[in-house]
């Protein structure tokens, strides 16, 4: 049985429940917040695995990781990583509570866990290239105000539950479910995205969805019945309609934006075919109506045997 539609994030144990968790991915040409100091992530010669904090040295204010390794200074953009050899995953490990402008993932897929990061600029990005990943752990995301905007070819993988009441703007790149579930204020959609439901039971549940002209949201391994997208408002659609936009703007793996609807009964977005549910009942609807059939020509031989 589908779950209800419903306005805050779900549980999914064992997760803790995070009371502001946000998560951030932006464009690959965007530079970080002007006037911040930009420290890159600097392991010189170790295990790029590591903590971030403000006491321990592990960032360096060269891109190319050519000075002496530096301390994390509060209100900094942070970028991942210096030079170009932080490839594959790595951990980082958030002590306490870190204050950012802006994150830049320039290579690599650095997994966030542990404390929390709080933007401090309010209209921060996270910018994650081409190639590159980040992983949100259990690491708490709050203070977002107003907008992020979230764009590039990186992906966002999001591994926890989380819930934010301001605006979101997708201008690109990829924002990965994996087994979690998002409770969005607003989510713009201005280029061209990817909406990935890859882990099993993930579920998007928004506000109000936009999507502008000529721009197509793609969504990958959605499955009816485990997976949910869901807007209370979505501007410029209309309930239980499909084969115009901006329904159609919205294009699931193995479908076409022809077959998008919303849902009028609890606001869901998916293609207007018949789920699991439903094929079971016409299975059942058909195999009633060929033992009628069957039935019925009986019938009609024993007539025609009596005459």
């Amino acid at each position: 049985m589908e779950p209800p539609f419903h306005s805050s994030a779900g549980a999914h144990a064992p997760r803790r429940s995070l009371a502001a968790l946000w998560v951030a991915l932006a464009l690959a040409a965007t530079t970080p917040a002007e006037g911040q100091t930009n420290f890159y992530w600097e392991r010189q010669g170790q295990s790029y695995n590591g903590n971030w904090d403000t006491s321990t040295a592990n960032w360096n204010t060269n891109s190319g990781g050519q000075t002496g390794k530096e301390k994390f200074v509060s209100g900094g953009n942070a970028i991942f990583s210096a030079g170009t050899s932080a490839t594959g995953a790595y951990s980082i490990f958030v002590s306490g509570t870190q204050e950012v402008s802006d994150i830049v993932v320039e290579e690599g897929n650095p997994i966030f866990n542990g404390g929390t990061v709080r933007f401090v600029d309010s209209t921060p990005t996270v910018t994650v290239n081409a190639g590159a990943m980040l992983t949100w752990g259990l690491t708490n995301l709050s203070s977002v105000t107003n907008s992020v905007t979230l764009a590039g070819s990186g992906i966002v993988n999001l591994a926890v539950d989380g819930a934010f009441n301001g605006t979101l703007n997708l201008s690109g790149g990829t924002l990965r479910l994996t087994g979690s579930s998002l409770s969005l204020g607003t989510l713009n959609i201005t280029g061209n995205s990817t909406l990935d439901f890859a882990g099993s039971s993930s579920t998007l549940n928004l506000n109000t969805l936009n999507i502008s002209a000529g721009v197509t949201l793609t969504v990958l391994n959605w499955a009816a019945a485990s997976d949910y997208f869901y807007t209370s408002h979505w501007t410029g659609a209309t309930p239980n309609t499909s084969g115009s936009a901006p329904m159609n703007q919205v294009v699931f793996n193995g479908y076409s934006g022809a077959a998008t609807s919303w849902d009028a009964y609890d606001h869901r977005i998916r293609p207007n075919v018949p789920e699991p549910a439903v094929y079971g009942q016409l299975m059942v609807g058909l195999g009633g109506a060929l033992l009628g059939w069957r039935r019925w020509r009986r019938s009609k031989r024993k007539a025609a045997a009596r005459t």
